[in-house]
């Protein structure tokens, strides 16, 4: 192991993490703490699960909540992540950690409907503010763009995160159909009023309430009723 890796072990597993950004803030967290960012919501997660479920992880920036549901909670994660360099770097989490084929790396976007967008990167010091725009031209790198109901998976989805900087609600307007059928509890994050406001707004007719808050990361937790 380099010295851009950190390892710790959890729950009698040992983890391994490849973090060459020495600015960014979950990276940062990871080294310094020698544990996973956002434990937290992790932990509420694993009690929400059991082993083999299907977990889409949307804007899985590194690996963080993908390589713990998979290595710690023995869960199947779909990881889609648009960002070039954070894919990368999941890429190489995912093989160090030897969950080839218990992570699916999947280098796009999430959106409403299918499509294109522009990966407009974040600040060195939180990569994870990466956002996708599909109003802009010229201002990134292109990236294709899919709803999650287009997506081919291998079993009905137990739970999906979203963490994609403002594209949370379109998200769940192409996730209409798993939704229906899965009924997948569903953690988003939601920074402002308007924003758990606008997400509500699509799920509740289906269902759908926020149960819990987790002040530290604006996340919510909403489950079918």
């Amino acid at each position: 192991m380099n010295d851009s890796i950190t390892s710790f072990e959890i729950g009698g597993r040992k983890f391994h993490f490849y973090l060459p950004d020495t600015e960014d803030l979950i990276q940062r967290t990871l080294r310094e703490t020698n544990a996973f960012h956002d434990l937290e919501v992790l932990a509420d997660m694993m009690l929400r699960i059991a082993p083999g479920d299907l977990i889409l992880d949307c804007g899985a920036n590194i690996g963080n909540h993908a390589i713990f549901l998979a290595g710690a909670a023995e869960a199947t994660v779909v990881a889609l992540e648009p960002f070039q360099h954070c894919f990368d770097i999941l890429d190489r989490n995912i093989a160090i950690n030897d969950l080839d084929g218990r992570v699916l790396p999947i280098n796009m976007a999430c959106g409403s409907a299918n499509g294109t967008g522009e990966v407009i990167p974040g600040g060195p010091t939180n990569l994870g503010q990466t956002r996708v725009a599909t109003n802009v031209k010229g201002m990134g790198a292109e990236v294709q763009i899919i709803a999650l109901d287009e997506l081919e998976l291998p079993a009905p989805v137990r739970l999906i995160k979203i963490d994609v900087e403002g594209m949370e609600a379109d998200i769940l307007r192409g996730a209409a159909n798993i939704l229906t059928r899965n009924a997948p509890v569903i953690y988003a994050e939601a920074r402002t009023d308007e924003a758990l406001a606008e997400i509500s707004g699509i799920i509740s007719p289906l269902g759908y309430t926020p149960t819990v808050r987790f002040n530290t990361t604006s996340t919510y937790r909403f489950e079918k009723q």
